[in-house]
């Protein structure tokens, strides 16, 4: 007997007997929250300029030595690709483990260094850093990954809305410094190893992805040619489903509060003096504000997505016909044997919110074929986009992406404009020493850290509320708005 501890088929059917419609939607705000935890400790690489101060007295460090350090952990914070290769074939779970592992042992080991039980240089520095810097990528690469598919119709708010958070909780990660523990660096790097560890089993049993995306993991699993074809037909519901807006709005809203809090709060620990009692509760109130958005996934109907309807037995009957066909075309394509018209297939429709939305119509060819028993179908390995997505460029082969110009130039403006912003973040300290010829208090040092994060997140609610009015634009619009406009908007702040 095999055990499962879990089954996304087992759910499917459990709402379908039930009534229900096979997305939950308080299941998707709990992979986002996850993903919105996931997205704070991104922010450990702008969290290094809380203790570089510390770094520079407690070992005599040089500003280069400082900016070895800081570079080295970038370059294991952007080397992701070894990890895109698990996640193809295992899914998110072992790279949160990933996560986990190295956040927790290069923060550990971090204090340890801090305490004078590890010797500590430049060289056990880098590595410790490039630990942190490993943890602080792979989150951000791994929690975005899902949720570009959890939400593929709500793509735009919920990755601007997770995304604010890698910036946002330098801020917060610099209140709770200043505030709860009092400028003991070696106690706040301990906290940043608990967070890691916790942050990283959370997601890694909570963030999954569709039922309808396989990969090799998945296919170990003996389902039946039925049951693939009931997994797969959840695409059409994740596509066309908006998630309810009343739990986005609330989203938002507690990262707007936060915001606020941090922007006011920052300068009054920095040049005010303020007893221990109001640290801590300046303290509280930001974890408070933080854990509230866990406001989104509260199963109460006012919010949205609280039982909803399953669909109808036409549409269903539809949905499952249409993917029969789209397989059918697909066997058929690899085998060159004959050609499919989706004409015999009735589109399904979608029932959001009361309205009927019909699927975008597919190029049919004339011939028709027979329809083939379950039993006649061969294991399918994917199946055909029934959506028409944005532009892409076309090519299927590196050479064919490599001659174009337009991508070199981008690659260019990248090149041009990305580490600006990452010089300035990362040597503030050294930047501050030069222009100033004085020490930089650790007051200072959590402010800039405070609105470095309050700057970097305003930003990515502007550029998210472009990317979604940019999708909202009609298919049909012939000078539509293209997203890569906001690419002159860096310079021109520069």
């Amino acid at each position: 007997m095999t055990l499962k501890w879990f089954s996304q088929l087992d759910t499917l059917r459990k709402r379908k007997e039930q009534g229900l419609h096979p997305i939950n939607e308080v299941s998707r705000s709990l992979i986002f929250i996850a993903g919105f935890f996931c997205s704070i400790c991104v922010s450990l690489t702008y969290a290094f300029d809380l203790f570089s101060t510390q770094f520079r007295e407690q070992f005599n460090l040089s500003v280069g030595d400082l900016s070895t350090i800081s570079t080295v952990g970038l370059v294991f914070c952007y080397l992701v690709i070894p990890y895109s290769i698990i996640f193809e074939r295992f899914g998110p779970f072992i790279n949160f483990l990933i996560c986990g592992a190295t956040g927790f042992i290069g923060a550990l080991c971090l204090g340890l260094v801090f305490q004078r039980k590890v010797n500590g240089n430049v060289a056990v520095l880098s590595v410790l850093y490039a630990f942190l810097n490993t943890a602080s990528g792979l989150f951000d690469v791994t929690y975005l990954s899902v949720i570009f598919e959890v939400f593929p119709r709500n793509r735009g708010p919920y990755v601007c809305l997770g995304k604010v958070m890698a910036g946002l909780g330098s801020s917060i990660m610099a209140c709770i410094s200043a505030a709860l523990f009092n400028g003991n660096a070696t106690g706040f790097i301990y906290f940043i190893a608990a967070l890691c560890m916790c942050v990283a089993l959370a997601a890694a049993f909570t963030m999954v992805l569709p039922p309808y995306i396989t990969n090799y993991w998945r296919d170990r699993s003996n389902h039946t040619e039925e049951e693939k074809l009931e997994l797969a037909m959840t695409r059409h519901y994740y596509e066309h489903k908006s998630a309810p807006i009343r739990r986005t709005l609330l989203g938002y809203a507690v990262v707007v509060l936060i915001i606020v809090f941090v922007t006011i709060e920052a300068p009054v620990l920095a040049y005010t003096k303020v007893g221990r009692g109001g640290k801590i509760a300046i303290g509280v109130i930001i974890i408070l504000l933080t854990f509230s958005i866990f406001l989104m996934a509260l199963p109460v109907r006012c919010l949205g997505g609280v039982n909803e309807p399953a669909p109808t037995e036409d549409e269903l009957h539809a949905v499952r016909r249409y993917y029969q066909a789209l397989k059918r075309m697909e066997q058929s394509s690899t085998s060159e044997e004959s050609n499919i018209s989706l004409d015999s297939a009735t589109k399904p429709q979608e029932v959001t919110g009361g309205e009927l939305i019909e699927l975008v119509e597919m190029d049919v060819l004339e011939e028709e074929l027979k329809v083939l028993d379950d039993a006649e179908l061969k294991p399918s390995e994917y199946f055909l986009d029934e959506r028409p997505q944005d532009p892409r460029y076309g090519g299927d082969r590196l050479r064919d992406y490599l001659m174009r110009v337009d991508l070199w130039l981008v690659l260019a403006y990248l090149i041009c404009v990305l580490p600006l912003a990452v010089l300035v973040s990362f040597n503030s300290s050294s930047i501050s020493i030069a222009k100033t010829g004085e020490k930089r208090s650790q007051q200072l040092s959590t402010l800039y850290t405070a609105f470095l994060g309050v700057g970097n997140a305003c930003g990515r609610i502007i550029v998210g509320a472009f990317e979604a009015y940019v999708q909202q634009q009609p298919r049909a619009k012939t000078n539509r708005i293209l997203f890569t406009l906001a690419l002159r908007a860096p310079p021109a702040c520069w």
